[in-house]
């Protein structure tokens, strides 16, 4: 069992590595799910049994079992993963709005230490195999870090004079040569400590603009005239330089009619849900058409007295039709974010906030104040609606939140 266990744990790990920085909340999701398929791994190795019991559902309930059976993980194992199962937690469950503290240098600490103990549990199959070999993941030295701390007054990063869009050309132009694949988590690191004044949300946002054949670079606005065209996708979070003599044409508005919803706002009455949709950031409702359906949107905009407050990327839509069933992915608008991990995060928030099925939720990314005024009569009587959103300048949800801000309903609707 040991081989599965290991191979999962590696398969989960990379993800976490990946998911840090554009959302931490998954990342931390992933490395508990690592922390649950160990300590079961552990469990039936200790016990001498090929599968945990149902009885004990939860990963304290398996390390308090061990326990009674008089056995002990070391101590400093037990610690890691507490921190570890602690942070996950963190991840998958509404926190009352203090999820929005996480940042990259405590999404650091879980990731070392869910490393550490990969290298406990499976040493020489995570290891010693090159092909499954990792780097190490930490970008900070925290000597430097330290000694080179200022006060706030002190600390000067120069605004950069050219675009995101022509530094993320001129990066990956001087820094990948045409037919090398490289991870996008190397570009997005790498871009990443030579720009520190651009957000991960940016930096991400202008990946996915810049990839010729990804559909959802149509929610960022590419340019007609070729400029965004930088970026192929080979496979899941492998990519390389777009070469125009030879690859496909790039994906467009004008040659890709059916993805009309990428330039799409979907704004949600959220008059009684607003706290614990912004800071689960998983917007649930009944699955039962009428009033609560709604077609495929790239943003959601959050309404409550009288305004839009914020909006935020979809990232895609669980259906789960009966309590018992599985989550079932309906769409994804973002290729990058795996799906099971999509599933798993509504299937937690589902089963915290939701009663009667069939139910469906749409899994956010990060959120952005903004105000967006009703300026006619009443409040908003329907459920949702959607705004088009093609005229507004925006390559993320941030610019977009920046756009609609201090608008009102009658600029945008006609």
């Amino acid at each position: 069992m040991t081989t599965n266990s290991g191979e999962r744990s590696l398969h989960h790990f990379v993800r976490a590595v990946d998911l840090a920085d554009n959302y931490p909340d998954l990342a931390f999701l992933e490395c508990r799910r690592i922390m649950e398929i160990m300590i079961k791994d552990i469990y039936c190795e200790k016990m001498n049994v090929n599968e945990v019991p149902k009885k004990l559902n939860t990963i304290e309930n398996i390390r308090g079992d061990l326990a009674q059976n008089k056995y002990k993980l070391p101590r400093v194992v037990d610690a890691c993963m507490g921190l570890v199962q602690q942070l996950g937690n963190f991840g998958a469950h509404d926190q009352g709005g203090a999820e929005m503290e996480i940042d990259r240098m405590f999404m650091e600490a879980c990731i070392v230490s869910t490393q550490a103990l990969l290298r406990w549990r499976y040493p020489e199959f995570l290891f010693n195999k090159s092909e499954l070999s990792i780097k190490p993941v930490l970008s900070i030295d925290i000597k430097s870090d330290i000694k080179s701390q200022k006060t706030p007054l002190e600390i000067e990063i120069p605004k950069p004079t050219k675009t995101l869009r022509v530094r993320m050309r001129e990066f990956v132009e001087s820094n990948y040569e045409i037919g090398e694949v490289f991870k996008i988590g190397d570009l997005k690191r790498r871009f990443s400590e030579a720009n520190p004044h651009n957000s991960p949300n940016a930096i991400h946002g202008h990946i996915t603009l810049m990839s010729a054949n990804l559909p959802s670079r149509l929610s960022h606005q590419p340019k007609k005239d070729g400029s965004d065209d930088l970026l192929f996708r080979v496979s899941k979070g492998m990519y390389r330089r777009y070469v125009p003599e030879e690859d496909p044409e790039p994906i467009m508005h004008q040659n890709v009619p059916e993805h009309e919803w990428s330039s799409r706002l979907l704004v949600v009455n959220a008059a009684r849900t607003f706290h614990p949709v912004k800071n689960s950031r998983c917007y649930l409702s009944p699955d039962t058409g009428g009033s609560y359906k709604y077609s495929r949107a790239a943003y959601i905009g959050l309404y409550k007295d009288k305004a839009v407050r914020c909006v935020g990327e979809i990232l895609g839509k669980i259906i789960v039709s009966e309590k018992s069933s599985e989550p079932i992915i309906d769409w994804i608008n973002d290729e990058e974010i795996p799906e099971d991990t999509l599933t798993e995060l509504a299937r937690v928030q589902i089963e915290q906030r939701w009663e009667t099925y069939p139910v469906k939720a749409l899994v956010i990314g990060q959120l952005y104040d903004t105000e967006l005024v009703k300026d006619s009569k009443g409040g908003m009587v329907r459920n949702n609606f959607s705004i088009d959103i093609s005229k507004l300048e925006h390559t993320s949800a941030e610019e977009l939140s920046e756009s609609l801000n201090g608008l009102k309903y009658s600029d945008i609707i006609n």
